[in-house]
């Protein structure tokens, strides 16, 4: 088996990125390559969920049959000629190889591998051509990843380069795959209902690969199809207040629109977090803010930050922290970082309101620090939760740690175990009696009476009295009036009002949507 170009060390981080949940998948993005740390800390970030997995290779929403269905292979003057069901090639076999698994031809995919063979183990070059009936979301999905704005795709005044291969015009991606030069082509053919892609690794400049994309012929059949709305001409999403009662508990929620509808091609990293009346909410390098109105959010300004974060939080006199592994933890303000903190201590922190202190975590249980801050500077305390073997969440109040996770005991299923402000552990939060247990409680909040969860996973707010007595829960579309959303993040404001952030897609398919609800009543 010839090596592949991505590395082992990358193809293991994406498997290990998608072993607690299942959904909708996202295209892997071609920019500069990641370092195995950084592809370390996407796969402790993406444990949480198989949702956040990001795929090698372009998805498709077809069903793929066993390698040798509905082609044939045949010689030529210059090599062989290959038919498909949705493309032919003909190309030079004394140069470009494959293996039997690199081809997959059905109704629905075409798909091939080849490379030019460096050594025993190494390619030169790798060339896929992939040709898909289907949905045209993962292809949007594409537009944004690239940086390619949608409207100016759909007005055909994009700058993107178009080329013409195989009788059909797409458009040229020059980047990088995973450390390696890459090109790709690319588009939708929307009557055909067809997503056509062609990408090239390695040594993109070699003679051959030109020779092999002049050998390519698409076969196209106009269906008549028409793609559904994109995200200007769908219908945003808009609820009412709703409630539920779950045991002793009711839990109220209220919408609060944004005039112009967020609109997100990422599931799940979402964070909020309040001062005074407005409201932040952070994606990777990005901070929007808005101000908190009557069911409404307004929005205000946005930040483009020096890094990525993965953590947000506000204290109650106003502070603002961020965090990131290996990016260190901020102290931020009106666009400013006031304090940065860095050491081998910091990893993700999750500070608690009051400011005084935070968790610094990673994914170990056993392996985490209480960082006690003090004019800027912090101290390190080694803190372990030992009934808790794999973190995915971590949240903090100044008087509770909330942990969740897989245990280190054993115990099949997903747990939040609540431990005091030293680490000592008070209660194992469990939803007793239900069929299927917790799935990836992403956030706790804690009232005078109740816990209340946000189980991502599961689509589900579950409820424990303060003694953890298990409530019951309650469906996403009965507080949401959601259909299959992710609980990114929540957030406790300074005056005791209780705010969540989830994603969902619209029902009408055109985009999914940055959502943010008010819950209160528990």
């Amino acid at each position: 088996m010839r090596k592949r170009l991505l590395t082992i060390s990358l193809a293991t981080a994406l498997c290990l990125a998608g072993f607690t949940a299942c959904g909708n998948t996202d295209t892997q993005q071609e920019t500069t390559a990641e370092t195995e740390q950084e592809a370390e800390e996407s796969t402790a970030e993406n444990a949480e969920n198989v949702e956040n997995t990001e795929e090698a290779d372009n998805s498709t929403e077809g069903t793929e049959a066993d390698a040798g269905d509905d082609k044939t292979e045949e010689a030529s003057t210059d090599g062989k000629t290959l038919d498909t069901t949705l493309w032919s090639l003909s190309y030079d076999d004394s140069v470009w190889t494959y293996e039997e698994d690199d081809l997959r031809d059905d109704e629905q995919n075409s798909t091939i591998e080849l490379s030019i063979p460096d050594g025993d183990d190494g390619s030169l070059v790798t060339a896929e051509i992939r040709a898909n009936i289907t949905t045209p979301y993962s292809f949007r999905d594409d537009l944004y990843t690239y940086g390619i704005d949608e409207k100016a795709y759909v007005e055909g005044t994009n700058p993107e380069e178009r080329v013409t291969i195989g009788g059909v015009e797409l458009m040229k991606y020059e980047g990088s795959y995973w450390g390696s030069d890459s090109v790709r082509y690319f588009n939708r053919l929307e009557s055909a209902n067809e997503t056509i892609s062609v990408r090239i690794v390695g040594d993109v400049e070699n003679a051959a690969v030109q020779e092999l994309i002049d050998g390519i012929t698409f076969n196209v059949t106009d269906v008549g199809n028409e793609d559904g709305p994109w995200y200007w001409e769908g219908e945003p999403f808009d609820v009412g207040d709703l409630s539920a009662t779950v045991g002793s508990a009711t839990i109220n929620t209220s919408f609060l629109k944004m005039e112009e509808p967020y609109i997100t091609h990422e599931t799940f990293n979402q964070r909020i977090c309040t001062v005074d009346n407005k409201m932040y909410i952070l994606l990777d390098d990005n901070l929007r803010v808005y101000s908190i109105g009557d069911g409404t959010l307004t929005f205000d300004t946005e930040y483009t930050l020096d890094n990525k974060y993965s953590t947000l939080m506000s204290t109650t006199d106003g502070r603002i922290f961020m965090s990131g592994f290996s990016k260190g933890l901020i102290e931020w303000k009106d666009g400013e970082v006031v304090n940065s903190y860095s050491g081998s201590e910091i990893k993700y922190v999750e500070v608690a309101p009051d400011g005084s202190f935070g968790i610094s975590y990673f994914t170990s249980g056993s392996d985490c620090y209480k960082i006690t801050f003090s004019d800027g500077s912090y101290t390190a305390e080694p803190l372990a939760f030992k009934e808790i073997d794999t973190i995915q969440h971590m949240n903090v109040n100044n008087n509770h740690i909330f942990v969740c996770g897989s245990s280190a005991e054993g115990e099949d299923g997903h747990q939040v175990v609540v431990y005091d402000t030293n680490g000592n552990m008070e209660l194992n939060l469990k939803e007793e009696g239900e069929n299927i247990g917790l799935g990836s409680v992403t956030y706790v909040f804690e009232t005078d009476n109740y816990y209340v969860g946000m189980d991502g996973n599961m689509r589900t707010i579950p409820v424990w009295s303060k003694d953890g007595t298990y409530q019951g829960r309650v469906e996403d579309s009965d507080l949401f009036g959601t259909g299959y959303p992710w609980f990114c993040g929540s957030t406790v404001a300074a005056d005791g009002t209780c705010y969540t952030v989830i994603t969902d897609e619209r029902p009408d398919k055109s985009a999914d949507e940055v959502l943010v609800f008010k819950m209160s009543g528990f």
